[in-house]
């Protein structure tokens, strides 16, 4: 069930909120409701939070302020701001920041219902997408040493130097082995053992080789191709 947190200023506003969303149908439910920017930062940081709906002026900390906070450190979380004015100024701040949507006072509470909607079907393709790509790791390890291999060194500090930390890399060392096994043979191989077995070969080959460098902090095997 989604987590949800109602922040304003105005105690009404936030009880319309609440009162008015069929929360159950959105299988969410409100875990907080708040007068203050700062109480949302602290509960975000210590609870599992998937949807904020705040009012962008509030004292103190405005709605676009903490929404900047919250992002920084969970940027996977969604926030709909709301604002009693019209204020095409507020608008594209609120898209530089990063929320999820803005919307007007008064609330459309049908339209409201549809943006969390919207927004929580989001989190679900974010999920899976996050999913996807935590599995395809291990390839984007693999690609990332094949450019390092290849690309020079002014090329390799533009194009990669993001990925270490993403990738939980460590490079601090002061000497790197590289090791090149190619299979010269290969299509002879292949026409002897048929593909089947020429692949199973090849991955037995990759396992022996990981496991020969298994006892060193950092060992990458990986798939390249070179130039004939």
């Amino acid at each position: 069930m989604r987590k949800v947190i109602i922040v304003d200023d105005n105690h009404l506003s936030v009880e319309g909120i609440y009162k008015n969303i069929d929360w159950k149908s959105l299988n969410s439910e409100v875990a907080y409701m708040f007068y203050d920017s700062h109480s949302v930062i602290d509960a975000v940081k210590s609870a599992n939070i998937d949807l904020i709906i705040s009012d962008i002026e509030m004292p103190i900390i405005s709605g676009l302020e903490m929404s900047k906070q919250i992002l920084k450190f969970n940027p996977n979380i969604k926030i709909i701001l709301i604002s009693a004015f019209d204020k095409f100024e507020y608008a594209r701040e609120a898209i530089r920041v990063g929320v999820y949507d803005y919307i007007e006072k008064p609330i459309d509470y049908n339209y409201l219902s549809t943006i969390i909607n919207n927004a929580f079907v989001q989190l679900e393709k974010e999920k899976r997408n996050r999913k996807i790509l935590n599995e395809s790791r291990p390839l984007m390890i693999s690609k990332f040493f094949s450019e390092l291999i290849h690309l020079n060194s002014d090329e390799a500090k533009y194009n990669l130097s993001k990925y270490p930390d993403y990738l939980n890399i460590d490079l601090n060392s002061k000497y790197f082995l590289t090791l090149n096994f190619r299979i010269t043979n290969s299509k002879t191989l292949k026409n002897d053992l048929g593909i089947e077995k020429y692949h199973i070969s090849l991955i037995d080959l990759g396992d022996h080789i990981k496991s020969a460098f298994s006892k060193f902090q950092l060992y990458i095997c990986c798939k390249m191709k070179f130039p004939k």
